[in-house]
């Protein structure tokens, strides 16, 4: 019987930078941005979030960076790759309940509605839901915009409040992700130093470097002439594999 493939609620696609989807690592220097990008989207109108999890080898947690959208269903992030090591990452998305929730608000105030009791205790509604699933300093946070929304004396205070940008990067942060969708592929990164990036290599035979007659070369000559070869234009010097 053949199984269904699972099918999830938001779809993360055409991830870069990969090399043949992610079989080999993409390799960069240390110091060089490394730009991630994809297509996320999934069916109906709602706002989206998404990051890109990172971590170099060894590392046991992983670091979050936000994903930002583009141009139509593209999100990109940049990230800072400091270390001479492999890093891995994989994006992760999610549906932003309160940004979508803000986002309808807004056209509704800009389309002139004026009674908008009903979908601000929606609001109300999501913040306490926010609240409940918060730790640390967060929690007192999210608990005042609470008890400053009941206290509003009216429905522009109330407004005010529940539209501050400050309040929905803080919404965003705490709220639960019930559909939260990890890509399912992780994606290698070889970060190497600077100096491969671009190198003149010198391919040196040892035993053709002395300088007597009749008397091969030995590693304390080629040592005697590494500023000749740094004065020809060359970076590295190459010596061929040592064979009897």
């Amino acid at each position: 019987m053949a199984m269904t493939k699972r099918r999830h609620p938001i779809v993360i696609e055409r991830v870069a930078p990969a090399v043949d989807d992610g079989r080999y690592p993409v390799k960069r220097v240390v110091g060089e941005p490394l730009v991630v990008s994809a297509d996320i989207f999934k069916e109906g109108h709602d706002v989206l979030g998404a990051a890109v999890r990172f971590r170099a080898r060894g590392e046991a947690g992983w670091r979050v960076a936000p994903l930002r959208k583009r141009d139509g269903d593209r999100w990109a992030a940049e990230l800072a790759l400091n270390e001479n090591t492999r890093y891995t990452f994989t994006l992760e998305a999610w549906t932003d309940r309160f940004g979508s929730w803000v986002r309808e608000i807004e056209r509704r105030v800009a389309g002139g509605q004026t009674d908008l009791r009903s979908e601000l205790l929606e609001g109300r509604a999501l913040i306490e839901e926010a609240a409940g699933a918060v730790s640390g300093v967060d929690v007192e946070r999210v608990r005042h915009a609470v008890g400053a929304f009941d206290a509003a004396p009216d429905q522009e205070g109330r407004l005010r409040l529940i539209l501050d940008p400050g309040l929905r990067t803080l919404i965003a942060r705490a709220a639960p992700r019930p559909d939260l969708t990890r890509h399912d592929r992780e994606y290698e990164v070889v970060v190497d130093r600077p100096r491969a990036r671009f190198a003149a290599w010198y391919e040196c035979c040892p035993r053709s470097q002395g300088r007597v007659a009749a008397q091969h070369g030995t590693f304390e000559d080629v040592s005697g002439r590494l500023a000749d070869t740094q004065a020809m234009g060359y970076d590295v010097l190459y010596l061929p594999p040592i064979h009897p």
